[in-house]
C-alpha cells in the first residue's frame, strides 16, 4: 500500500459524543456528555476507564462495576470492531442512499452514541467477561486469521517474541502508525504476488429486520444486500 495512503488512514479520525443512558443515571444532577476525537482504527473500549471516572458519580449503585456497552439508535456496537467500521457501517450513506443497513448519514457529526451499564445484551454481543484482556484477543485473533489467509500460515506470529506482541498492541491503542509498521515489517509482505488470498471481512449490521423494509424474507434480502456489496469490489457468479 502506498505510505501516504496509509497514513491518511491512520490519521483518520471521527468526533464522537457519548450519553449516559437514562436508565442507568442514579443522581439528581444531570450527567455530563462526553465528547472524544477516536481514531478510525480505534476501539470503544479503550476509554472505557475514562468513561467509568467521569460518570460513577451519577451511576445507580448497582451499576458502578457492570459491563458497560455502546449503542446508537437501540443498536448495540460491538465492541471488538474498530470505531471507523463502526461508523461506516451505520452512517456510511449519503442522506439519499440510506439502506437496511444504515441508521445515521455521513452528516452525523459528531457521532451521538450513548453508554450503558446495565442490561448488556448477550445476544448480540461478546461477553467481555469471558474474555483476558478481550480487546487484545481479538485483535490478534484476527491478524491470525488475515496471515492463514495470506501465507496460508501464522508461523511467523506464533514465533514472535512477546515484547514485540506487547509493543505491537502499545502502537494500536495509541494509534502510532510508524511503530505499529516497524514491528510488522519482519512479519509481513508487501509484495501481493506472495499472497495466497486478499483477507476480507463483510460487516453488515441490520438495524431491524429486514423484511419489514423490503417486503420479503429477512434472510433473503440480507443474502441479496451482501451479493450486492461483493459485487461492488470483486466480479463473482452471484453479481452476474
Amino acid at each position: 500500500m502506498d505510505r501516504r495512503i496509509r497514513a491518511e488512514i491512520w490519521a483518520g479520525a471521527i468526533p464522537v459524543q457519548i450519553a449516559l443512558a437514562e436508565t442507568d443515571v442514579g443522581s439528581a444532577e444531570d450527567p455530563p456528555l462526553i465528547f472524544k476525537l477516536l481514531p478510525r482504527l480505534g476501539y470503544l473500549l479503550t476509554i472505557e476507564e475514562e468513561i467509568r471516572t467521569t460518570l460513577s458519580p451519577f451511576l445507580l449503585e448497582t451499576d458502578s462495576q457492570a459491563q458497560l456497552w455502546f449503542d446508537f439508535h437501540h443498536i448495540p456496537l460491538k465492541w471488538h470492531l474498530p470505531v471507523g467500521v463502526l461508523f461506516d457501517s451505520l452512517c456510511g450513506c449519503e442522506e439519499d442512499e440510506v439502506t437496511i443497513a444504515s441508521v445515521g448519514t455521513l452528516e452525523e457529526r459528531p457521532w451521538r452514541i450513548t453508554v450503558h451499564f446495565s442490561n448488556y445484551p448477550l445476544t448480540q454481543l461478546l461477553d467481555t467477561r469471558k474474555i483476558d484482556q478481550p480487546l487484545r484477543w481479538t485483535f490478534f485473533n484476527s491478524l491470525k486469521e488475515s496471515h492463514q489467509l495470506r501465507y496460508r500460515s501464522t508461523n511467523s506470529l506464533n514465533t514472535q517474541r512477546q515484547r514485540d506482541q506487547t509493543a505491537l498492541w502499545n502502537a494500536v491503542l495509541s494509534n502510532d502508525a510508524d511503530s505499529f509498521w516497524e514491528i510488522r515489517k519482519g512479519h509481513t509482505s508487501e509484495d501481493v504476488t506472495e499472497w495466497s488470498c486478499f483477507p476480507i471481512r463483510l460487516v453488515v449490521l441490520v438495524d431491524r429486520p429486514s423484511h419489514e423494509l423490503n417486503g420479503g424474507s429477512a434472510s433473503g434480502v440480507l443474502t441479496q444486500n451482501r451479493q450486492q456489496l461483493v459485487a461492488r469490489f470483486i466480479r463473482c457468479p452471484a453479481s452476474e
